[in-house]
């Protein structure tokens, strides 16, 4: 539990995080100056995932999860801010990195330390020891030995390791186990709408991450109809809440990513709009952010907002997606339509 001059702690698996943010964190437990690092792209193309924690100030916790992509998970760059150390974070952060990469369908987590670091990761945390071996191959002659590496200590600086994984264009190009893989895959698309966000910015870092992985999805005549705006300037996204019955919402997300389509379109094209909603919501719901996908109508309504958000002649504006950090503490009331989905046997004839 927090004490009376410390705020709690939020955890998110593959959750949000700039750049800058996360590069002050890491010199703050290396000892080193502040350096420009592409943190997201890194770990977008070359990690399972990572997990964050945050408090009412900022990023204070930090662990990224390499893998072999089947059976092996490893544990890369735990970090703790120092005004959060000896506070159970780095714990918390081994937990939710065991917890997913389990459900990826790893059977195994490694880590790799230095003596100093024994009791936190096998007497805290639960790993057992093991034999390991480390071969040194840049900055000198290749040693071989066996040794015990350090991933980013969580109570103080320490040398930098790495564990190689297979990088790829797009993330969901890495198999993993095939339970692990079905169950992850359902937990993504049974994804809850969210309406309510906590007030904290979605990094522009990370929205121009999540159309890079949208982009990817297929189209009738690979046409790819369809053209974002991110909108951050909450004059614009009240006036946008006002162009739907159901768009309040708007008003109040951190981002909302406008998605134009062409004024004059083919019969599949609003097909094609919902398959890239719909790979914009999962991909955020992999980032740690809730979305809500939202109709702009009648026509004259969505041609108002393509206008309100600088659209070029001839597109349209007819959806919206509300982006954030999900706030766990929004009541939840009754809701006026059923819940649940209907059986796969109701739904699946076969012939």
């Amino acid at each position: 539990m927090p004490g009376p001059d410390r705020s709690p702690v939020h955890y998110a698996w593959r959750g949000a995080f700039t750049d800058p943010e996360l590069s002050s964190l890491h010199a703050e437990g290396f000892g080193h100056q502040v350096e420009e690092t592409g943190w997201n792209h890194q770990l977008g193309s070359h990690s399972l995932g990572w997990v964050t924690a945050r408090d009412d100030r900022g990023l204070v916790g930090f662990v990224a999860i390499a893998w072999d992509g089947r059976a092996h998970a490893f544990v890369e760059d735990t970090l703790v801010a120092v005004r959060s150390r000896r506070q159970g974070v780095g714990v918390h952060l081994i937990e939710v990195a065991r917890e997913q990469a389990a459900r990826a369908g790893c059977e195994w987590l490694h880590v790799d330390f230095e003596e100093h670091l024994k009791t936190f990761y096998l007497d805290a945390c639960g790993f057992v020891p093991t034999a390991a071996g480390l071969m040194r191959l840049s900055g000198g002659a290749a040693q071989v030995g066996s040794t015990s590496s350090t991933p980013l200590s969580p109570s103080g600086p320490g040398p930098r390791t790495g564990h190689p994984s297979p990088g790829h264009d797009r993330p969901w190009d890495e198999p993993t186990g095939q339970d692990g893989q079905m169950e992850q895959l359902r937990s993504l698309i049974a994804r809850r709408t969210v309406r309510s966000y906590l007030d904290e910015d979605v990094p522009v870092s990370v929205v121009t991450q999540l159309v890079d992985q949208a982009r990817w999805t297929g189209s009738a005549r690979n046409r790819q109809p369809w053209r974002f705006v991110a909108v951050y300037d909450q004059a614009t996204r009240a006036g946008l809440a006002g162009l739907g019955a159901y768009a309040a919402h708007l008003a109040t997300a951190p981002v909302v990513v406008v998605l134009l389509s062409p004024r004059e379109r083919h019969l599949d094209t609003e097909f094609d709009a919902g398959r890239i909603a719909q790979s914009l919501t999962l991909a955020a719901a992999s980032a740690g952010l809730g979305s809500c996908i939202t109709s702009l109508y009648p026509e004259e309504n969505a041609d108002t907002a393509a206008t309100v958000v600088g659209a070029e002649p001839g597109w349209s504006a007819r959806h919206a997606v509300a982006l954030g950090r999900p706030d766990p503490s929004s009541p939840v009331g009754r809701l006026a339509i059923p819940t649940g989905r209907r059986s796969t046997d109701e739904l699946l004839s076969i012939r």
